[in-house]
C-alpha cells in the first residue's frame, strides 16, 4: 500500500492567544511502498468491519477506557486476529482503527451520514477543561466538529492526502483553536487528524455523544 506525505498544513500546532503556531500549506512528497502502523491498522479495521459491524460501531461509540470500551475491544479481538492473514501478531493504532471504522460507515449509501452531518446545527466552541489522565486532542477535535460539522463532513468527502482535504482542515482550524484548553497548547499528529475527525463526526451524527475529554488509557496501542 502506498502512502504520500501529508501536507504540512495538517501538522498544525494549536495554542491559546494570538501567537498561534500554524504551518503554511506544504507540498506532497513522493509516494513510497512503506506500510506504516496506521496503514496496517486501517487495513485490519476494514476487514474487521466486514466481519463484525456491531462490535466495530460499539468501539467508535464507547467513551475512553470505560467498561463499554473494554467490552467492545474484547468482542472483536477474535475478529482482528482473523484479519491478521497469517501474521503472528500486529501492534495496532486505535485512533486509526476507530477512524477507519467511522469513515467507512459514513461513506455507505453514497455518504448518507455525511449528508446528514453537514446539516447538523453548529454548537459554539468552548475551551475544554481536560481532566487528569485525559487526552486533550480528543476533546478538542470533538468540540471543533460540533462547532463545524459541515466542514468536517466536507473534509471526509475529500480524498485523503489532497489539497482539498488540507483546505478543509484549515477551515476547521478556527474552531479547533476555540476549543484549545486555556492551560496550554496541543499538537495533532498529521496521520491522526482525519481519523480523529471521522470518529468525532460519527459520534456527533449518530448519538450526539461528543465529549469534552477522553481517557487516553488503553488507546495508545492495541495488541492483536
Amino acid at each position: 500500500m502506498t502512502r504520500a506525505c501529508l501536507p504540512a498544513a495538517m501538522a498544525t500546532v494549536l495554542a491559546v492567544g494570538p501567537a498561534v503556531a500554524q504551518t503554511p500549506p506544504g507540498s506532497f512528497g513522493r509516494s513510497s511502498n512503506v506500510v506504516t502502523q496506521s496503514d496496517l491498522s486501517r487495513q485490519m479495521a476494514l476487514c474487521a468491519l466486514r466481519l463484525n459491524r456491531d462490535a466495530s460501531r460499539r468501539f467508535i461509540l464507547a467513551q475512553g477506557d470505560d467498561a463499554e470500551k473494554r467490552k467492545s475491544v474484547k468482542s472483536f479481538h477474535a475478529t482482528m486476529v482473523t484479519c491478521l492473514s497469517g501474521a503472528r501478531s500486529a501492534t495496532l493504532d486505535p485512533i486509526s482503527v476507530e477512524g477507519a471504522f467511522a469513515e467507512a460507515l459514513m461513506q455507505e449509501n453514497d455518504g448518507a451520514l455525511l449528508t446528514k452531518a453537514a446539516g447538523l446545527p453548529a454548537v459554539d466552541p468552548v475551551r475544554i477543561v481536560p481532566t487528569q489522565g485525559s487526552s486533550a486532542q480528543y476533546g478538542v477535535v470533538e468540540c471543533a466538529v460540533r462547532a463545524r460539522p459541515d466542514v468536517a463532513a466536507r473534509m471526509l468527502r475529500s480524498k485523503p492526502e489532497t489539497v482539498e482535504e488540507a483546505g478543509h482542515f484549515r477551515e476547521l482550524a478556527p474552531a479547533l483553536q476555540g476549543c484549545v484548553p486555556l492551560t496550554g497548547k496541543i499538537s495533532l499528529k498529521p496521520f491522526h487528524v482525519r481519523s480523529l475527525v471521522a470518529g468525532a463526526l460519527y459520534r456527533r451524527v449518530t448519538t450526539d455523544a461528543g465529549v469534552a475529554g477522553r481517557l487516553s488509557d488503553g488507546r495508545d496501542n492495541a495488541q492483536a
